[in-house]
């Protein structure tokens, strides 16, 4: 869905806020994800039905919902990609002590989150990241 967001808003800067007929939020717009025909239509299902995309005027085409994106991304997404800190190695700094987050948000815990990694040079607790 981000993905689609953001061809969707790719197409509007391009064109001038006007959308063309093959929209990013069609089947055979995401298909050029490589992503299977039915598993689209059953992804554009589930986002319809829980709110992630809505109805468009146009009959059959649906739209991305951006704030009930946001709002899964902000309060949902703990709960579907819960994380359990493992032992204590050194990494890369991750979450809360991302170097591009450094001072920008107060949290407090024991130890660090970092990706387990070779090259790494603070020691923490292991976070696995979602994608390798």
């Amino acid at each position: 869905m981000l993905k689609q967001i953001s061809l969707q808003n790719e197409l509007r800067f391009q064109q001038g806020d006007a959308l063309k007929e093959n929209d990013a939020l069609s089947v055979r717009g995401a298909e050029s994800l490589g992503i299977d025909k039915s598993e689209i239509s059953l992804s554009l299902n589930r986002s319809l039905d829980s709110g992630l995309a809505l109805k468009y005027l146009q009959p059959g085409r649906p739209v991305a919902s951006s704030r009930a994106l946001c709002d899964f991304m902000l309060s949902g997404l703990k709960y579907v990609f819960s994380v359990h800190p493992g032992p204590l190695l050194c990494g890369l700094p991750t979450s809360f002590y991302a170097p591009v987050l450094q001072g920008r948000l107060i949290y407090q815990i024991e130890y660090q989150y970092v990706w387990p990694h070779a090259e790494g040079n603070v020691k923490g607790q292991a976070i696995e990241p979602l994608v390798k």
